[in-house]
């Protein structure tokens, strides 16, 4: 049958499909066609690492593993038949897009009532294609594709795009649907995209699997990107970005394929070069964690673009720890440790896949970064946005200011970022500027802030085009990248635009995502080879302490626990009588402090059962019968197990070290301001355990109170060299421990003068259940 001039599909409504008898049948003793058998790259029942806003952090969902075997069938196929196809609905939509995008391959649609579809021949099942077909798009509804997957089988069809909603997003009944999916595309290693997708595009193939008009003319480049949410994958491939795709793929519920699993295709796609996912949840943490690291021994970036920075449902953890290492804290430290680039929006996300494609290949050599403008206003506004987004301005050397002081004359003085307003009068004057950064070692990256909107008249683009022209020449000349931004997110001059990226050059826009992709690039760059280190931890496992049958520790047995690992407690002698406890005081000294020693009470302070400074027998004595009596009217049936006096520490900066055992990520390290306002100030820095000393240290260095322990406003420094061991320690403490110990709770932790060490004053050990 010839075919019939192509005409775009303007209607999207879904038809409710009634398969012939025949196409129901499955010939379950045909093996002729039949797939390999697939390889589980995650256990069954696998619990979900829910990354969805307002969940809790984590929920336990069976989930079955999928193979990449068939997974080449999927993303380049040479034959595709659409199951359900008819031109005004999803099947139609998908067969135009192949159609007008060019398409090589041969198209089969399949439905029972049609003889032809938008002009091509129509079959009435799967089974009647006179030809072998390499990946079917299932447009049924959600009750009819579990059997369309045996129909699939049947005909030996080792790869799907299956667009329907209606499963797992749905709650049970649609959990039930979702199941009996999953289960038969693991058992016949078929590799499917979906459902609830709108399917994959293959820029490289001209393939357009997918449910929304598409063009993919201009559009091809070097970026791999995967999304749970359709919406992003329209908005991200309409951005004009510029840079391109190599695949674009909305993976939906997962119930075949996993985000894993397409990471790993990509990288070892020759075509991609950086791969950005847009996640809902990690339904396969270690699956995910192993490909990103692949990914990495590929040097291919894996940018993160995340759902959920609340911290709803972590309030009612017993230890601070708990509450304040939230869902975006520990997906924070999960992306960090496998060496993802998170980020926090589409622009940022858009600019650092930008930045990334150039970086790759020319990474920094120093985390120093220079940045020019020609405004001082431009480059206050840089410098502002860049300290806030964490990037490190280089700090130049002597004889590099010197050299800029000489080229700059009187017009600037020679600062980072660095204002070179002279260069719109004098643009040799701006290279040589570029070339004395270039030259300096401390400098890694050269960042210039020019302005190219696309609003730009004719005088203003004359009068920046000779910049545009000096970084293009630079960029050849030069051992340090440069990468250019416009400092508004509004588009790019494309003129400008188009002389850069010709020469290769990395031309971004909007400065707070560019100076965040900045941020993002030269961090991943510099930690890579760290990433690639498996987690361990220098420091031996001592005697274990056995931890008993109580969910909660007492505070005298977590302190046994703590000194095990070599952290400081104060000295104590534990009473059960007043006499005992002036007796004990009048032996340590005084001042002492007195404390009820149970597992049933996490929060002293507010219960009431510390006494404080406590200077004569007698207070001490009136203090032991105060505090017994308050554990008693705050909580009725409290385990006591005796009174703990202690020593008094004297005073230094209240610190908290934590631990929190997430059931899908393992134990995480928090480590933040301490003391009764420690979740008020929510202050922390998280990582996964087990971690390096010098992780450790950029755990401390990266909080905002950090300052106070490197003094401030005359006080002397506090001894972060203690407090850095302490956190080292504890992260050991909890790799070893990490089958036994759900929360740990040090708060506070009295950091004492430089040399003077670290004092725990409070332990609280939470066992798994």
């Amino acid at each position: 049958m010839s075919r019939r001039r192509r005409s775009r599909i303007t209607s999207r409504r879904s038809t409710t499909l009634t398969l012939s008898r025949s196409a129901k049948k499955v010939a379950s003793t045909s093996t002729r066609c039949a797939p390999k058998p697939w390889r589980p790259t995650c256990p069954d029942s696998a619990p979900t690492f829910a990354l969805s806003r307002g969940s809790d952090m984590l929920t336990s969902s069976p989930r079955t593993g999928t193979s990449c075997d068939n997974i080449a069938r999927l993303m380049a196929p040479r034959s595709i038949a659409i199951l359900g196809c008819s031109e005004n609905n999803a099947g139609g939509t998908a067969l135009q897009n192949l159609l007008a995008n060019g398409y090589k391959g041969r198209i089969y649609p399949v439905h029972p009532a049609h003889d032809s579809v938008a002009g091509l021949d129509a079959y009435p099942t799967l089974e009647s294609i006179p030809a072998d077909v390499d990946c079917c798009i299932i447009a049924l509804r959600a009750e009819l594709v579990p059997d369309a997957i045996d129909q699939l089988h049947a005909k030996g069809i080792s790869a799907a795009v299956i667009f329907a909603s209606g499963f797992g997003e749905l709650g049970e009944h649609g959990n039930a649907i979702q199941a009996d999916l999953s289960r038969k595309l693991a058992e016949y290693g078929i590799a499917a995209c979906g459902p609830n997708c709108l399917g994959v595009l293959s820029f490289e193939h001209h393939t357009a699997m997918y449910y929304a008009g598409i063009d993919l003319e201009g559009r091809r480049g070097p970026i791999g990107f995967v999304s749970h949410s359709g919406s992003s994958c329209i908005a991200v491939t309409n951005a004009d970005r510029g840079t391109g795709f190599s695949y674009v793929i909305s993976c939906g519920n997962e119930a075949g394929l996993s985000v894993a699993d397409y990471v790993r295709f990509l990288a070892d796609d020759p075509a991609t070069e950086v791969i950005g996912l847009h996640l809902e949840a990690v339904r396969d943490a270690a699956g995910l964690a192993e490909a990103a690291r692949y990914a990495l021994t590929q040097n291919k970036p894996v940018v993160v673009l995340k759902l959920g920075r609340t911290d709803a449902g972590q309030r009612t953890a017993a230890a601070h720890s708990g509450a304040l290492a939230t869902p975006h804290a520990l997906a924070e430290a999960y992306f960090a440790r496998h060496g993802m680039i998170l980020v926090d929006s589409l622009e940022e996300f858009l600019e650092t896949c930008e930045l990334m494609v150039h970086l790759r290949s020319n990474p920094p050599t120093s985390d120093g970064v220079a940045v020019t403008a020609v405004s001082g206003g431009m480059a206050g506004l840089s410098a502002d946005i860049g300290t806030e987004s964490g990037v490190r301005f280089a700090a130049l050397t002597d004889q590099t200011r010197q050299a800029l002081t000489h080229t700059l004359t009187a017009h600037s003085t020679p600062a980072n970022p660095l204002d070179v307003t002279l260069a719109l009068n004098d643009p040799a004057a701006y290279r040589r500027c570029i070339e004395i950064l270039d030259e300096d070692p401390t400098v890694g990256l050269i960042v210039v802030c020019q302005g190219a909107e696309p609003g730009l008249n004719e005088q203003q683009r004359a009068l920046y085009a000779p910049i545009g022209h000096m970084v293009a020449d630079l960029s050849a000349t030069i051992r340090t990248p440069i990468v250019s931004f416009s400092p508004v997110a509004g588009g790019l001059e494309p003129t400008f635009n188009r002389l850069l990226r010709s020469a290769g050059v990395a031309h971004l826009m909007g400065a707070v995502a560019s100076l965040k992709a900045v941020r993002n690039g030269v961090a991943w760059c510099r930690g890579r080879e760290q990433s690639l280190v498996p987690p361990h931890t220098s420091i031996a496992a001592p005697t274990r302490l056995p931890l008993g049958d109580q969910k909660t520790l007492s505070e005298h047995r977590g302190k046994q626990l703590l000194a095990s690992y070599g952290i400081a407690t104060p000295k104590e002698i534990m009473v059960n009588s007043a006499s005992e406890a002036a007796e004990a005081a009048d032996q340590l000294g005084y001042p002492v402090v007195l404390k009820v020693d149970t597992p049933d009470i996490t929060h002293k302070t507010d219960a009431g059962i510390v006494a404080l400074g406590l200077t004569t027998s007698t207070q001490v004595r009136d203090a032991y019968t105060t505090i017994v009596e308050n554990a008693h009217r705050y909580a009725p049936g409290a385990r006591i197990n005796g009174v703990s006096v202690q020593e008094l520490v004297r005073p230094g900066i209240e610190m908290m070290i934590g631990v929190k055992n997430d059931p899908m990520l393992g134990p995480a390290v928090v480590v933040g301001a301490g003391g009764i306002y420690t979740e008020i100030l929510n202050d922390v820095a998280v990582r996964l355990a087990p971690i390096t000393p010098q992780q450790a240290e950029d755990m401390i260095t990266s909080l905002r109170s950090y300052p106070l322990l490197r003094g401030a406003r005359g006080t002397a420094p506090a001894d972060v060299k203690a407090l850095t061991d302490a956190v080292h320690a504890v992260g050991a403490l909890a790799w070893h421990y990490r089958d036994e110990i759900e929360e740990l709770d040090i708060n506070p932790a009295v950091v004492l003068d430089e040399g003077s060490g670290l004092v725990a004053l409070d332990a609280l050990v939470v066992r798994k259940a």
